[in-house]
């Protein structure tokens, strides 16, 4: 059977700080956080370290230093977890180790298992999410 992430709540799929590191590490790569240093000053980001309280942060390959005048225009130098396939392997493993602590904000993530040999598809509706067997649709 094949092992699939999905969010089993209202609010949408997303990952802790926590375990964005941890699949980060698992890739061999790091994850530094920044967030907006004050909701007055939009233009300015400062580096915070989990854990943390924030909701609102940005997950960056690359370190800015303690203070950035603004985020990279590249989006391969940002960690984005709603990229990550939802039958890898880190994440399955994370999502097991950390239980409700790969929790990110408004998510209830859940591992579920299909069949091997269904090509399948995840399905939502406002942020509450299944999989399903993958059809042929026209429109």
């Amino acid at each position: 059977m094949k092992e699939v992430v999905i969010n089993n709540c209202y609010g949408g799929f997303s990952l802790s700080a926590e375990a964005i590191v941890e699949i980060a590490k698992a890739q061999g790569k790091q994850v530094f956080f920044y967030e907006h240093q004050n909701p007055f000053t939009p233009d300015k980001f400062c580096k915070i370290t989990p854990p943390f309280i924030s909701n609102s942060y940005y997950s960056l390959l690359v370190d800015l230093g303690d203070i950035a005048n603004e985020l990279p225009n590249d989006f391969s130098l940002w960690f984005n977890d709603r990229d990550i396939p939802r039958d890898d392997p880190d994440l399955i493993k994370v999502v097991k180790n950390l239980k409700a602590k790969a929790n990110g904000s408004c998510a209830n993530l859940k591992i579920i298992k299909i069949p091997n040999d269904v090509k399948w598809e995840i399905e939502e509706y406002d942020g509450m999410e299944l999989v399903a067997e993958s059809h042929r649709t026209w429109e």
